[in-house]
């Protein structure tokens, strides 16, 4: 009888796993990767944590802490794991057809098989084991019969060894031990408030929360919450969608290191963020009409702040394509910006968003047009997050003013010819290269 498993794949530690690929003598040492401007952990190696180091703690505040242990820094580099991301995702489609994916480091597999749970966990230590041969990657793998429990179980494969990377509810027998175990906080679709929320309910497991009743889960937790108790119980009918909601707003800002007075700088400011706006835009696949700008004016010295000035200019038709978004952003830019003044800050947000499946043109509108420019940044946001960068002419990333401080950055060993590791072949391999 031929059964449906719900399975994620989800690579362990990834960022900092990346950086240690062509780092050999990092294997064993704690690696962190912050975030853009080097403020903040944004992910760390399991020596990392064990040292005692947490996301979200200020890189000033633990520096001397972690060095003291070797720890190694890294500044983000989005280009070379997302390069990484998308040979992972490679090798797992070329082993399964319904592969959905989740985020950088997570893949959703559906798998209509009749084969036996031993059979599924030779399959998957296979395409495990060609992951880490070919990436050098580690990848664990829970399969289940929900979504919500596949993640259950992964987790129990990324925490316990004795899973190989790989684990497995086949027998719903099983489940009560294994939801006992897990904290709810941990459970996929429950947040940080509905947490604290079950704990004034003396709820502390995900056992505990899927056998309330129906009614009370939804009273307290609405639908969502019902989903994923169902979900906890066996019964599969949570989608992507239900736990990834599209943002209604998207916003970029940046204060910038020093006051600009530059009108081209601060153009090529905006564009930037700009062009941040519209890769979030595509990526959950809407569409908006309008655009806001506002710029900030350096404080003068007898004050704490600046000036803030906001325009809205509305696009000629939805649209998610850079281009469109630029051109407009600039006009509104246009109208805010003063000669003489120097801007402390600039920022961007897209609204009146639906999805780009709902979009319905008129008589009037050029659809080839609209439609060319759409197919052409499906082709760019591929290159901007594989090979490289594709920008607009009135970006200038050679004189960024207001780029990231990433001081601590790797290069991109796959993506750039200038960057490949190069090996002295004359000169002997020590057993750990």
């Amino acid at each position: 009888m031929q059964k449906t498993w719900h399975i994620i794949a989800d690579a362990n530690s990834f960022y900092a796993s990346v950086e240690k690929v062509f780092r050999p003598e990092l294997r064993d040492k704690p690696v962190v990767v912050l975030s853009n401007n080097d403020g903040i952990i944004v992910a760390l190696s399991p020596e990392a944590k064990a040292i005692g180091l947490k996301r979200g703690d200020a890189y000033h505040l633990i520096k001397d802490l972690a060095q003291k242990h070797d720890t190694q820094f890294f500044s983000s580099n989005f280009i070379l794991y997302y390069d990484f991301s998308r040979r992972i995702e490679q090798i797992i489609r070329r082993n399964f057809e319904h592969v959905e994916k989740y985020s950088i480091d997570e893949m959703f597999i559906t798998y209509y098989s009749s084969l036996n749970v031993n059979d599924l966990r030779k399959i998957l230590s296979k395409v495990r084991q060609e992951i880490l041969d070919e990436t050098k990657i580690k990848v664990s793998f829970g399969a289940a019969p929900t979504k919500t429990l596949a993640k259950v179980m992964n987790q129990y494969s990324k925490k316990d060894n004795r899973y190989n990377g790989v684990s497995i509810l086949h027998d719903m027998s099983k489940l009560k031990t294994a939801l006992e175990k897990f904290f709810v906080g941990d459970v996929w679709g429950i947040g940080r408030q509905s947490t604290k929320k079950l704990e004034t309910y003396n709820i502390r497991t995900a056992w505990e929360f899927s056998q309330r009743n129906d009614a009370w889960i939804r009273k307290n937790f609405n639908i969502t919450g019902l989903r994923t108790a169902k979900e906890l119980r066996g019964v599969p009918v949570v989608q992507i969608g239900d736990i990834t909601e599209s943002k209604q707003s998207i916003l970029c800002s940046r204060s910038f290191p020093k006051a600009i007075e530059n009108v081209d700088d601060i153009r090529a400011a905006l564009a930037d963020f700009v062009e941040e706006v519209g890769e979030k835009l595509r990526k959950q696949q809407s569409v908006c009409r309008n655009v806001s700008v506002f710029v900030v004016t350096a404080a003068p010295k007898h004050r704490i702040h600046g000036d803030s000035f906001w325009t809205q200019v509305e696009l000629p038709y939805f649209a998610n394509d850079t281009i469109t978004l630029t051109r407009s952003a600039m006009i509104g830019l246009q109208l805010l910006l003063k000669p003489g003044v120097k801007y402390k800050k600039a920022g961007v947000t897209v609204t009146n968003l639906i999805p780009e499946t709902n979009l319905q043109f008129n008589l009037w509108q050029d659809t080839s047009k609209i439609l060319k420019f759409r197919t052409l940044y499906k082709k760019i946001d591929f290159v901007n997050t594989s090979v490289g960068y594709v920008r607009l002419g009135v970006q200038n990333p050679d004189n960024a003013v207001h780029a990231f401080r990433q001081n601590l950055k790797s290069p991109n060993y796959t993506t750039d010819i200038r960057q490949v590791p190069k090996i002295d072949m004359d000169k002997p391999l020590k057993d750990s290269d």
